[in-house]
């Protein structure tokens, strides 16, 4: 159920308090995340002194997103707006944000830090350990016993087979952002379907983008796509933690889970997992976990132990 007081809450309210709670407490740091699963993920990771709010506001987030028309984020939008008001509001320093790295190059100013890879999820898809953890939870345990004398390669298995599946959409959804094509591609946040074979799997993604644009060139769309399978074969693990969505992972993983091992398992337990799995100690061999500490130490915080 959707929290209507909240969705007319306006951005104002949520600067004026970040900056009652910078100005009366000193020693606070305030970090901006994109939505509740990332508050419930770094609120373990980061100290107890670290303070959170996600970027939801309803209708109002549209209406003041209009003021920056360079195509930024809730995170960027929101400590754009702080850093717009700089006459009034203080302890700009200490007011900070964390989100996906998605397809960016780069944060959009230093107070900004992009999680490993292309989201959270995939920061900690990418570590082998959490990766093990989720597996021996919900996958099948005699497909991982399968590789008794070398447990971290069946794990590497299952998770690049996961990866090899979704290549494809993921070259597509990183083309579709960096050429800015404006496809929709939300169907398939409801729409995708994991298939053992990965060429059927891939006509049935397109057959979804047809139905979703409809009002486009359905044969550049086409095309587009099968641009996109014909450089599949070759990327690193890296590479392809790297423009790999975590929704979509999640989805097809659990899809895989549901094949070999029965149980009423969702996507939220997927990722609740893999937030449950993911320490400190996984956190600290992390590229955000070091830029958040040179941060740090730089401006004389509090922020990560």
């Amino acid at each position: 159920m959707r929290n209507s007081i909240k969705d007319n809450v306006k951005p104002q309210y949520f600067l004026e308090r970040i900056s009652w709670l910078l100005n009366y407490s000193p020693n606070t740091v305030y970090c901006v995340v994109e939505g509740k699963s990332d508050v419930a993920l770094f609120g373990k990771l980061l100290t107890d002194n670290v303070k959170f709010d996600d970027c939801f506001w309803g209708n109002e987030y549209r209406l003041f997103k209009e003021i920056f028309k360079d195509g930024c984020g809730k995170v960027e939008t929101l400590i754009k707006m702080y850093d717009h008001n700089h006459d009034k509001y203080n302890n700009r320093h200490r007011l900070i944000g964390i989100r996906d790295k998605d397809y960016e190059e780069k944060p959009a100013c230093e107070r900004i830090f992009f999680c490993d890879f292309c989201c959270a999820e995939m920061m900690v898809i990418g570590n082998v350990n959490c990766f093990k953890a989720i597996c021996k939870e919900f996958y099948c345990n005699n497909m991982l016993n399968c590789y008794n004398n070398n447990c971290s390669s069946g794990l590497h298995e299952i998770r690049l087979s996961c990866l090899k599946h979704l290549e494809s959409l993921s070259r597509l959804r990183k083309y579709n952002y960096d050429k800015q094509c404006g496809y929709n591609l939300t169907i398939l946040d409801t729409k995708l379907n994991y298939n053992d074979d990965v060429n059927e799997m891939n006509d049935d993604i397109i057959e979804e983008l047809k139905i979703s644009n409809n009002d486009k060139d359905i044969n550049k769309l086409i095309n587009i796509f099968n641009y996109c399978r014909k450089k599949t074969g070759d990327s690193s693990l890296e590479n392809l933690l790297d423009i790999t969505n975590g929704h979509d992972f999640s989805k097809i993983f659990v899809q895989m889970c549901k094949k070999y091992r029965s149980g009423k398992y969702r996507q939220e337990d997927i990722e609740r997992g893999l937030r449950i799995s993911f320490n400190k100690e996984s956190f600290r061999n992390t590229n955000l976990y070091n830029d958040l500490k040179k941060y740090q130490e730089k401006n004389k915080l509090r922020i990560v132990d």
